[in-house]
């Protein structure tokens, strides 16, 4: 059986279309629009314009879905549309223009689903998850299995960037205005500071493509998921006053995240201090796939799909 979800996100709006057979999940498809819907929220209102942008994209995946297909795609959208007012009219819309509901995350459900996703491929006993989002971050403390926090943080890369960055990269100033504003949310979290966690799940696009990086500056294989605290600090210090090659490589890296990567990694850097974190395990699963297993397929229809290509 082939499914499909599409994550209305505050950067990207992302379809991913997987094959679910002998209880084993594989991602077949993926495509991703880069439409940054976080800046077109102005006065907790999201304009004309970027509800037109959501609609062409949402409308274009759908139709590539039914390649793919028996069931249409189900959507998602987290602090993409949470952080809006006219959030019920732009859900909407979409209902109208293509026939399909939009199910809005709460940011404790989001920061849920990141665990039931990132889980199923890296195993921990104890440690602090982290997915920074285009518009929040979520944040799941667990220890031994069990859930002892999980909360949404409502900065993330592009916010940060919006809001705090004149130029491409964060200046000394910026970037602690940054660093603030992420600590102000962090002493949010109730029952968690000065906890010490030494390993952390990293989930997500500003997480991935800091690996990537890492990977990319130190020379070591693309398959490498584990990156030490120390890694994040240095790569910020490269970052401060970049060079020509070091701009080329993260245009290499991370070509769509150039302007939102760094107040991304500014904001791990933070949180990786506030629970005192040695290493990041990255989890190529997180909210699609938590999303996928916790709400689609236990009541997706069983049986053959082969008038959807498999």
């Amino acid at each position: 059986m082939n499914c499909a979800v599409i994550d209305v996100g505050s950067n990207t709006i992302r379809l991913c279309i997987y094959q679910w057979k002998d209880a084993k999940l594989k991602k077949i498809f993926s495509k991703k629009e880069t439409v940054g819907l976080a800046g077109y929220i102005h006065q907790r209102l999201m304009s004309e314009e970027g509800i037109r942008r959501c609609l062409s994209v949402l409308q274009e995946f759908a139709e590539t879905t039914e390649l793919f297909c028996a069931q249409p795609p189900r959507i998602f959208a987290t602090a993409s549309l949470r952080q809006a007012d006219n959030a019920d009219e732009v859900i909407r819309r979409v209902r109208v223009q293509t026939g399909l509901e939009i199910d809005l995350l709460s940011g404790k459900e989001e920061a849920l689903l990141d665990f039931a996703g990132a889980t199923r491929a890296v195993q921990m006993d104890e440690g602090v998850l982290t997915d920074i989002g285009g518009g929040s971050i979520e944040i799941v403390r667990f220890r031994q299995g069990e859930i002892m926090l999980a909360e949404s943080l409502d900065v993330g890369s592009l916010s940060l960037y919006n809001r705090y960055v004149s130029g491409i990269f964060p200046d000394k100033e910026e970037r602690r205005r940054i660093r603030e504003a992420v600590e102000k949310r962090l002493e949010t979290l109730s029952g968690t500071e000065g906890e010490k966690v030494k390993e952390m799940c990293g989930v997500g696009g500003t997480i991935r493509n800091a690996c990537k990086l890492y990977n990319q500056i130190y020379g070591l294989p693309k398959e490498n998921r584990c990156v030490p605290a120390d890694g994040i600090r240095e790569i910020l210090k490269i970052y401060k006053n970049p060079g020509k090659a070091d701009l080329q490589m993260l245009l290499k890296v991370a070509p769509d995240r150039v302007h939102t990567l760094i107040p991304g990694m500014l904001a791990l850097k933070e949180i990786l201090r506030w629970y005192d974190v040695q290493t990041i395990r990255i989890s190529d699963y997180g909210l699609r796939e938590g999303y996928l297993m916790e709400k689609v397929l236990p009541s997706a229809p069983q049986g053959d799909e082969d008038e959807s290509g498999e």
